[in-house]
């Protein structure tokens, strides 16, 4: 049977430039860091589902996180991110295009509230339904930002964020 979940895709923007463009080696060691760095930021009990070339597909089964919790996640994961990118800018000596362009790189998220089933293939888990489709396709969208929250209306609502009520961040040198 299917369980009410939160779907949670935290994805690296300008993966496809960085690893395309650059040297595929250092490419890949920085986004196989930065993806751990995702995954080890996880304090809300989401499970990972799978790693999906540039983002991390998680979600969490039962009672929805409250509206601060989820935003507070979603921070969590941003800022180790871009600690992590400017330490990586800070401390590399190489000179490749990978090293020198990481700090380029962005993370947005989709949050999705629905349905989800859990099945078995061999000794993995998958997740699927119709609802891991709709997360996914959101990843592809109008949004004229790199970095952002896309929260839909039945996660909204299941967290406590009813009547569209809008939240920013600001990037900052801190």
């Amino acid at each position: 049977m299917a369980e009410r979940a939160i779907i949670l895709i935290p994805d690296i923007s300008g993966f496809t430039g960085f690893t395309g463009a650059t040297e595929i080696d250092h490419a890949a060691h920085i986004i196989a860091e930065l993806l751990e760095l995702i995954v080890a930021s996880n304090e809300t009990e989401f499970t990972l589902a799978e790693i999906e070339g540039d983002a991390v597909l998680f979600y969490r089964k039962g009672e929805p996180l409250r509206r601060e919790q989820l935003v507070d996640q979603c921070l969590r994961m941003f800022a180790n991110f871009h600690q992590r990118l400017r330490v990586i800018e800070r401390d590399t000596i190489c000179q490749c295009g990978a090293c020198q362009t990481a700090s380029n790189l962005t993370l947005k998220f989709i949050a999705h509230f629905g349905y989800v089933k859990e099945i078995r293939v061999a000794q993995f888990v998958k997740a699927t339904g119709i609802d891991m489709i709709v997360a996914h396709r959101l990843l592809k969208n109008d949004i004229d930002a790199n970095e952002y929250v896309l929260i839909t209306e039945p996660c909204c609502s299941a967290v406590g964020l009813e009547g569209g009520a809008k939240l920013e961040w600001a990037k900052s040198s801190q």
